[in-house]
């Protein structure tokens, strides 16, 4: 896609008609497999401000729908939940793809709404249709250099809480799926990160890695990101000591 076909995708991301949206979601798409280096950066921001007003309308929309359920609107919850998952779908391309070139501003953006359109309102329980594409999202910012160099501390103790608040609801239903992987592999990288903030969350992430381990029967694949997760807890702690 050329740089008019950027702006022209970003137009119709703003579009009132539906079509017009899908065909933007499907261009964006394909301009991210294929040459997502053809995006300028100054329409990265914009962008991803588009995809996330999106995506936030239709977590809206589907929240509303699970919230007053009924058989005549089985048929919508599955309308909404493939436009929930393209839409993260697309965001998450994009991030995996150009977090490198991304502005401070929108680092920050993503890592504040991020983990709110991945949940059920007001709950800690992940919505299947988004959670897996959004922990993506989130481990890929938290692994980007940008991050690396210029988080905060507050923002730092407020994804390893999140997190951990995240997978300690997961694990009541699921120690194996994706976003548990995802989840578990976020916090591992932020312990690992220098900051002065481990103790704050200390008790936090030793009690996430109790409640693995008591619902756990067995060594499955997520185990051996706990013992990295563990293993980073001890390094740090006994280094800060």
């Amino acid at each position: 896609m050329e740089g008019s076909g950027v702006l022209h995708a970003i137009r119709n991301l703003g579009s009132n008609k539906l079509k017009e949206r899908n065909n933007a979601l499907d261009e964006l798409t394909s301009t991210l497999k294929q040459s997502p280096d053809s995006i300028p950066v100054k329409s990265l921001g914009p962008v991803t401000e588009l995809l996330i007003e999106l995506l936030d309308s239709e977590h809206r929309k589907y929240n509303d729908i699970l919230t007053n359920l009924t058989d005549t609107k089985l048929g919508k919850q599955t309308l909404c939940e493939n436009r929930l998952s393209s839409i993260a779908y697309v965001l998450r391309l994009l991030i995996e793809k150009t977090c490198s070139r991304i502005k401070l501003k929108t680092l920050k953006l993503l890592l504040a709404v991020l983990p709110e359109l991945m949940v059920k309102q007001q709950s800690k329980i992940l919505l299947d249709p988004v959670s897996v594409h959004i922990s993506f999202s989130i481990l890929a910012l938290v692994n980007c250099q940008l991050f690396q160099s210029k988080f905060s501390l507050h923002q730092w103790v407020s994804l390893v809480n999140t997190t951990c608040e995240y997978l300690k609801e997961r694990f009541k239903t699921s120690l194996t799926d994706r976003s548990v992987s995802n989840l578990i592999s976020i916090l591992s990288r932020l312990i690992a990160m220098d900051t002065i903030g481990l103790y704050q969350v200390f008790l936090t992430v030793h009690h996430t890695i109790l409640q693995y381990l008591k619902f756990s029967k067995r060594q499955i694949l997520n185990t051996r990101l706990i013992i990295s997760l563990i293993k980073h807890l001890i390094l740090k702690t006994h280094c800060i000591d």
